[in-house]
């Protein structure tokens, strides 16, 4: 015989599935029975499939005895005498109803299960599944109290996380609202990424932020560079962002001074280029992507040594105001003077010409990667790639220029600020790309560069990377386990340790257990280490004292807040229950099948412990005393390991979880 293993049919389903008529239903589980088993002389057939949907969950109900809750056992029953229907459960086939995942097993009534369904191993596993979601909850919130704190007061970080911040002002101080708020936080988090390169360019020209920044070649560079990387994630055309380099009204780089001569020819060499991209541009042209002239078709243009030659006379027309530093940094020359003296080789038509088409060239590929990266289906990480290294490439044959066409040997434009420019790239690349982790790194790369604060950057690289691993998080699980790496919201133990508190609470604590322990009918006793997950009754007083400096802090709502000074709790923990070895159990594998059965006995654990909790955020507590040991001292894929109870002595280190307070009482707020 081959019949199958039913699970539990509970859930809220197709209204529409009472209407239809017995043959229609008949025909709508057509399909999970299987062909009769020989064996069996009734000739009945099987109930056989492994995942049985909510719509036929409901027929399948329709067919049952009437009950309010339908379990494997009942459902059984109602089956039982069918003389044409097999549905039975064996531990050989298991079928898997809606609702309930393939790791999910229940057992029928057997020792520990009362007819209502309560069971000891359901209550101990649950039990050890919440412990271990709010022992990392504890632990994260500590982490997020911090984090919410440095993202108000330090103005670092508060800079490049306006988002975010604006948000965490949003935020109620209750810890158990955090979850209502990841989601905002996680969207403020990808607006603050996403503005990086803006949030630098501020940060460089800010004296309260950076100071001597702009006074420095390399923060001038930098500030206009951020400004381009964020029009390139903004979208804006190259043609805007060569007119923002040439633009004395705003690019830093054309207000610097001759005693900053490397600057000062810098500045020229970029309005030189704004002016061949000015004379590039198509006005015919009805693609914003494709602003200039393609390559082929300026050097159709240029085939005509008279056009070529006009050119170039409306270009020198145009270059009056551009000069440039010689060598020794002491002369001025104008642009007009330089093409003069170039215009003495006897093959200048032809040097011209060749590196106008080499401009044109590398506006093309420009235009081109604009295109291809614009965010169409087809785009790939190669094409973003591409367009931030083309911008570059047009920046960087200002050097090729300078020596052709204005018989300059030394480069306009150093090679250390060609190399930070496509560092600046790499920002907009990694931001467009959502590569957070990696445009974060761009930013401390160059922050460093400019001789900014360590410790502000170190700061700031620790709460950064959270962010950019939040923001990265495309599923509810990715969110989960970068929240985890960062030390994952201070929870609800803060309440009992505020000054003056006497708190009563049904209380867990999840950490390490050691010390000595005596088995019923030892004759001697035996050291011990395990994980310790006790649940049962506390009393906590919070320790702290009034700060004599300053007695009253504020005045609200007609209160006196007394501002104290914390010292943590100290407190008395009687424990009722130990599931330790099934908390260790879930740390290890929280998807894992239900447990075997356990009686009261593997978990029973009274006993009393003195216990002490770490001052402000960090939910840590320390206890010292002694409890009967556990019967449950390990749980594997292959069953229980249980010994004789004992009793114990000695002491553990846990995160601190009150599950519900039943008295809280603050003689400081009274």
């Amino acid at each position: 015989m081959r019949p199958v293993f039913f699970f539990l049919l509970c859930l809220l389903l197709h209204a529409g599935a009472h209407a239809q008529t017995l043959l229609q239903d008949a025909e709508a589980l057509r399909e999970y029975f299987d062909q009769p088993d020989a064996s069996d002389f009734d000739q009945r057939l099987i109930f056989n499939w492994d995942a049985l949907d909510a719509r036929h969950s409901e027929i399948m109900r329709k067919y049952c005895i009437a009950k309010d809750t339908l379990t494997t056992y009942w459902v059984e029953e109602s089956f039982r005498d069918n003389v044409f229907l097999l549905v039975e459960r064996t531990d050989q086939n298991k079928v898997l109803l809606a609702g309930f995942s393939k790791g999910d097993r229940f057992e029928k009534n057997t020792a520990g299960v009362s007819a209502s369904g309560f069971s000891v191993s359901t209550l101990a596993d649950g039990l050890a599944r919440f412990l271990v979601k709010r022992t990392k909850q504890e632990l994260s919130l500590a982490f997020f109290d911090e984090f919410k704190e440095t993202v108000r007061n330090d103005r670092y970080v508060g800079h490049f996380c306006p988002f975010t911040q604006a948000q965490l002002l949003r935020i109620d101080s209750d810890v158990y609202q955090f979850n209502d708020y990841l989601e905002s936080l996680r969207e403020g988090f990808t607006a603050d990424m996403t503005s990086l390169p803006m949030s630098l360019e501020t940060f460089v020209r800010d004296e309260s932020f950076c100071q001597g920044c702009t006074q420095k070649e390399a923060g001038i560079v930098l500030a206009d560079m951020f400004h381009i990387a964020q029009q390139m994630v903004n979208g804006e055309s190259p043609v805007d962002m060569i007119s923002y380099l040439a633009d004395p009204s705003y690019a830093a780089i054309q207000s610097s001074p001759e005693t900053m001569p490397v600057l000062y020819n810098m500045a020229g060499g970029l309005r030189f280029l704004n002016l061949m991209s000015e004379s590039f541009l198509n006005p015919n042209s009805q693609d914003s992507r494709m602003p200039w002239y393609t390559s082929k078709e300026i050097r159709e243009k240029l085939k005509d040594p008279v056009l070529l030659r006009i050119y170039l006379g409306l270009l020198w027309q145009k270059a009056g105001d551009i000069q440039f530093l010689d060598d020794s940094g002491e002369q001025k020359t104008n642009l007009r003077a330089l093409m003069a003296q170039a215009n003495t080789g006897g093959n200048l038509v032809a040097n011209w010409r060749r590196s106008i088409e080499s401009m044109a060239d590398l506006t093309q590929a420009t235009q081109f990667s604009l295109r291809s990266s614009s965010g169409t289906d087809g785009t790939t990480a190669d094409d973003f790639f591409a367009y931030a290294q083309s911008v570059t490439d047009i920046l960087q044959n200002i050097n090729q220029m300078g020596k052709t066409m204005l018989a300059r040997q030394k480069d306009i434009i150093p090679t250390d600020y060609i190399f930070l420019m496509r560092h600046c790239n790499s920002l907009y690349f990694n931001v467009r790309q959502r590569n957070f982790a990696g445009a974060v790194s761009n930013v401390i790369y160059c922050l460093n560069l400019i001789g900014s604060e360590k410790e502000k950057i170190a700061t700031l690289l620790k709460y950064a990377n959270f962010m950019a691993a939040v923001a990265e998080a495309n599923t509810p699980d990715e969110m989960e386990r970068a929240i985890e790496a960062f030390a994952l919201p201070p929870g609800s133990s803060r309440m009992k340790k505020q000054p003056g508190q006497f708190a009563v609470a049904l209380n867990a604590y999840t950490g390490l257990a050691g010390g000595w322990e005596v088995l019923d009918g030892a004759s001697k006793g035996q050291n011990f280490g395990s994980v310790a997950a006790p649940v049962g009754l506390s009393l906590s007083w919070g320790l702290g004292k009034r700060d004599p400096e300053t007695k009253v802090d504020t005045l609200k709502s007609g209160k006196i807040k007394i501002k104290v000074r914390e010292y943590g709790s100290l407190g008395l923990f009687v424990p009722i229950i130990d599931v330790g070895a099934v908390t260790a159990y879930r740390f290890n594998d929280n998807s894992a099948q239900n447990l075997p059965e356990l009686t009261w006995s593997n978990i029973l654990s009274p006993g009393l412990y003195l216990t002490y909790h770490l001052p402000r955020k960090w939910p840590i507590a320390f206890g010292v005393g002694g409890q009967l040991g556990p019967g449950l001292r390990k749980v594997t894929e292959n069953g229980l390991e249980v010994d004789r109870s004992g009793f114990r002595y000695g002491a553990f280190v846990a995160v601190d979880i009150p599950i519900t307070y039943f008295y809280l009482n603050n003689r400081f707020k009274k």
